[in-house]
């Protein structure tokens, strides 16, 4: 399969250009805009051109920001195609089809490879993390425009801009849909360290989840409290002391980390639950075997986004990290509670088998980061 959506956008109040792929075969099927100057002639040249270039290539992009991401390429203010040709080509181009021919090029040279799932996961995901971008939210009586950068060590995004992940329940956010005046919050419980039961199939760890969690279970244990207890494990894990006496209690988990440990230094790389590919490079040893855990924690959430965003989209508020937070009017709480849900417990059904469950706290409320516990679903 080829996917290969939007190569390009431009500035417009309109929407943007759409691409549309289907099967193995690269379909142009473009909507251009009216007055955007683009002749017919221009379009099947573009077309000819392109296909010739991506030939039997497999190529995994999206829309125009996701094509950027899915490639590694964040270089620009913004991401219209004449200022990723001057930051990335040096080059403007001539016209919309030679920023296209531009992007083409720089999509056989950097993906001339076969996509894997997480090429396509991502691609999917940065079309959510641009929508949530172009609607923005509603920080008091003004409207605020969130960044959100994939372009981290595990994939996991951080905000630039207006810091969305990073506010406090001192802001007034709320959706730009004025009807829609509670806030619906879904948590993963200890998702790092779920992730990490799964992946090193350490029974007792992955049955804690079935109940509780870790830091829980060994805050009861040392008789520590949990904030202690999870300071210490996770201090344990991401300094690569897994023969710490705090793990002690997850020999499974420490063999397996201890063997992964070996092959990272052997193999130079370890990959997340998806393949992606995290290498070592010098002393970063710490964070490429954190980055496989993390890395999947990432990809969750993005399989996640991708699942809800169809049904949701107008509802969704922000994605912060480990949760994601929508907006709606009062009585359509139960409903989202209800699709959501099963989405956030299993969010890369489909995409890998077996899946991890990961439990998830939902909290509602209508003040933000002020939200009541409503229920835990395991």
């Amino acid at each position: 399969m080829v996917y290969v959506y939007t190569l390009f956008n431009y500035k417009s109040d309109s929407q943007p250009m759409q691409t549309v792929v289907i099967d193995d075969d690269i379909l142009f099927f473009t909507q251009y805009l009216r007055g955007s100057g683009v002749t017919i002639k221009q379009i099947e040249e573009s077309q000819a051109i392109i296909r010739k270039i991506f030939d039997s290539s497999n190529i995994c992009v999206n829309d125009f920001k996701s094509h950027i991401r899915a490639l590694g390429i964040e270089r620009c203010v913004n991401f219209d195609v004449y200022d990723l040709s001057l930051s990335y080509e040096s080059i403007t181009p001539k016209d919309e089809c030679h920023g296209k021919l531009i992007l083409a090029n720089i999509a056989k040279e950097m993906m001339g490879i076969k996509p894997q799932k997480w090429h396509r996961l991502l691609a999917n995901a940065s079309s959510v993390y641009q929508y949530l971008e172009d609607v923005g939210i509603r920080y008091g009586i003004k409207k605020v425009t969130p960044r959100y950068s994939l372009d981290t060590t595990t994939g996991r995004s951080k905000s630039l801009g207006f810091n969305v992940q990073g506010t406090s329940e001192d802001f007034d956010i709320r959706s730009t849909h004025d009807d829609f005046n509670v806030l619906v919050h879904f948590d993963w419980i200890a998702v790092d360290l779920r992730m990490a039961a799964f992946m090193s199939n350490d029974s007792k760890m992955n049955a804690i989840f079935t109940s509780s969690d870790p830091y829980t279970e060994i805050a009861t244990y040392y008789k520590l409290t949990r904030s202690e207890c999870k300071g210490k494990l996770l201090k344990a894990i991401y300094s690569l002391s897994i023969d710490d006496s705090v793990l002690d209690i997850f020999p499974s988990f420490q063999k397996w980390a201890n063997s992964r440990i070996k092959q990272m230094r052997t193999d130079g790389y370890l990959t997340s639950i998806m393949g992606r590919r995290f290498d070592l490079d010098g002393d970063n040893d710490k964070t490429v075997f954190n980055a496989q855990f993390q890395g999947s924690v990432a990809q969750a959430m993005q399989a996640a986004l991708v699942k809800v965003f169809p049904k949701y989209k107008n509802h969704l508020i922000a994605e912060i990290h480990d949760c994601l937070v929508l907006s709606c009017p009062e009585e359509m709480v139960g409903s989202i509670i209800k699709d959501v849900v099963p989405i956030m417990l299993d969010p890369l059904y489909g995409w890998v088998s077996p899946s991890p469950r990961m439990p998830v706290r939902v909290s509602v409320g209508k003040k933000w980061k002020s939200w009541k516990e409503y229920k835990v679903f395991r």
